[in-house]
């Protein structure tokens, strides 16, 4: 690093091994200018970073982080100097690039979480098109040319994956529910506040299962909404949607280690007891069973 003018401060790998933008990927995506230089951001001989909005107390404590790594660079007035850091020569090799993408390649800390769930593959591609928004809800299909409103079944609300997720009331009663299951302050409320906080090792489990639980559920909500959207048939009791979502889980289970079988093994347990004691005569699905 010279004087920061040729190198993008999000976009580059200048700090650490790869660019900030995976590191960091909850600021990057709060910054105003994703593309500014670091030089831009070297302001009064220090580091200045203009963000969209005010920063939570824990999105501050990342950048409290960010901020202390930075303090290992100054910058100077000779220009930046590009090489190639996965060879000893410096340069450009086919065999170290072909090394880095088959052994080494780092992606998206999300993508790592999703590609290492213990979950079937096409749930691993559904949870991907989720978090890149890829996923064929009404505000995808409309700007692709669809003909449809694109309106949520339940709510006639204009369809996008925070709403089929976290807004819709089936998705508010499945947070809810986990919420006072477990006597949590808070749920998500958004793909941006799981990706911010519970996928960032602040939620109730670890990120593996936090990611397990959601896929079961995520799933079982898209299932339910094709078959409202597309078939017409609608659940006959809202509970129905979180005891298919826990059968699923119960299937997947079998994949886990045994630790991870028996935390989620509670978690399925303590949900099945709070909708118990919530409604008594509420009947449980045959496949799911106590283990």
């Amino acid at each position: 690093m010279g004087n920061g003018r040729n190198c993008l401060f999000w976009q580059d790998c200048w700090l650490g091994e790869v660019p900030l933008k995976i590191q960091y990927d909850d600021l990057y995506r709060m910054v105003r200018d994703p593309y500014s230089t670091v030089s831009e951001c070297w302001v009064n001989q220090d580091w200045f970073i203009d963000f969209r909005r005010a920063l939570s107390s824990e999105e501050f404590e990342r950048w409290t982080w960010l901020y202390d790594e930075l303090q290992h660079i100054s910058l100077n007035d000779s220009p930046d100097a590009v090489f190639w850091a996965l060879d000893k020569s410096k340069s450009l090799t086919t065999k170290s690039l072909y090394r880095f993408l088959s052994n080494r390649g780092m992606p998206s800390r999300v993508a790592g979480i999703i590609w290492k769930c213990k979950i079937p593959l096409k749930i691993k591609i559904f949870l991907w098109q989720i978090f890149n928004n890829k996923l064929q809800v009404g505000f995808s299909l409309i700007k692709r040319g669809w003909k449809g409103d694109g309106k949520c079944c339940v709510c006639n609300v204009l369809e996008n994956v925070n709403h089929l997720f976290f807004e819709c009331p089936l998705a508010r009663m499945l947070w809810a529910i986990l919420k006072e299951a477990f006597d949590l302050e808070s749920v998500p409320r958004s793909l941006h506040e799981l990706l911010g906080s519970w996928l960032h090792g602040k939620g109730p489990l670890p990120s593996r299962l936090i990611m397990f639980v959601f896929a079961g559920f995520a799933w079982t909500l898209w299932v339910t909404r094709n078959k409202m959207a597309i078939e017409k048939v609608f659940p006959n009791m809202p509970s129905d949607v979180v005891y298919g979502a826990l059968s699923l889980l119960q299937k997947w289970m079998i994949r886990l280690k045994e630790d991870d079988r028996w935390r989620m093994s509670q978690v399925k347990d303590k949900v099945v007891c709070w909708m118990r004691s919530f409604k008594t005569n509420a009947s449980m699905p045959t496949d799911v069973h106590e283990i």
